[in-house]
């Protein structure tokens, strides 16, 4: 297919000119040295393809626009919407992509509309909004400032809101309305005491001296010592509100929302 010696040849097209190949079987443009030798990169044109050599039966780099510019792929914006215009069946090294539209993975947007994520940043990025209840268009906005988010599923349904800011709440005693004391408090009794009980022993009598002998005597006391006191306890409900902290370590960050 390619021969040995390289055509002494410059190709030059001017104006409108056309470069066709002759017969009725699909041919191929050839650009560069073709030999057999290790080393000949070329570029071959065919009727449906650009193909970089490196020689014979080696595929090449394909070098478009290797300095500062543009390369365009239908850049009409009649052709703008239209399906299929790059495919790549092998992997893409970009240093940076800018898709005006969206950019999809298996045929699924790589980051559906509606996708909320955390956000660091003091300005929300272009194709963003942040979640502060503003809807736009048909996209419902939730407000998720100052918010925490649980996971709907048995407990909650998609879109369910609830809490309060400030926590307010009773607290509610039940007592037992007689009050037992285990010891005795200051306190006095009033009464009277029984007929005195006990044992004498004789008096005895020695040059008009009267003596007494050793002699006890017992009393008895009605009275108990065990007593009760009735308190009584106004029933009052308070409702305030509780500034008690009851949350975690936090770091605050922005929801925001894929438009």
């Amino acid at each position: 297919m390619y021969p040995d010696t390289p055509v002494p040849y410059k190709l030059q097209v001017a104006d409108a000119g056309e470069i066709t190949t002759a017969g009725a079987s699909p041919a191929s443009i050839v650009i560069g040295e073709v030999n057999s030798n290790p080393i000949c990169p070329h570029v071959l044109i065919g009727s449906d393809e650009i193909m970089a050599k490196s020689n014979a039966t080696t595929a090449g780099t394909l070098k478009f626009q290797e300095e500062s510019g543009v390369v365009e792929i239908r850049s009409t914006a009649t052709d703008a919407g239209t399906s299929n215009v790059l495919k790549a069946y092998g992997g893409i090294e970009a240093n940076n992509v800018n898709a005006t539209g969206k950019i999809q993975e298996g045929g699924n947007d790589l980051l559906p509309q509606g996708s909320i994520i955390m956000w660091s940043g003091a300005v929300v990025p272009n194709g963003w909004t942040l979640c502060d209840g503003v809807n736009h268009g048909s996209l419902i906005v939730p407000d998720l400032r100052d918010k925490f988010i649980v996971g709907s599923g048995n407990g909650y349904d998609n879109g369910d809101t609830g809490g309060e800011d400030v926590n307010n709440h009773n607290h509610t005693i039940n007592f037992n309305p007689f009050l037992t004391s285990a010891t005795e408090g200051n306190h006095g009794h009033s009464g009277t005491t029984g007929g005195p009980s006990g044992t004498m022993t004789r008096c005895w009598c020695i040059d008009g001296h009267v003596g007494d002998g050793s002699h006890t005597h017992g009393f008895s006391v009605s009275g108990q010592g065990d007593h009760q006191h009735t308190i009584s306890v106004p029933v009052a409900t308070t409702l305030a509100p509780s500034d008690n902290e009851n949350r975690p370590p936090y770091f605050a960050l922005a929801f925001i929302m894929k438009l």
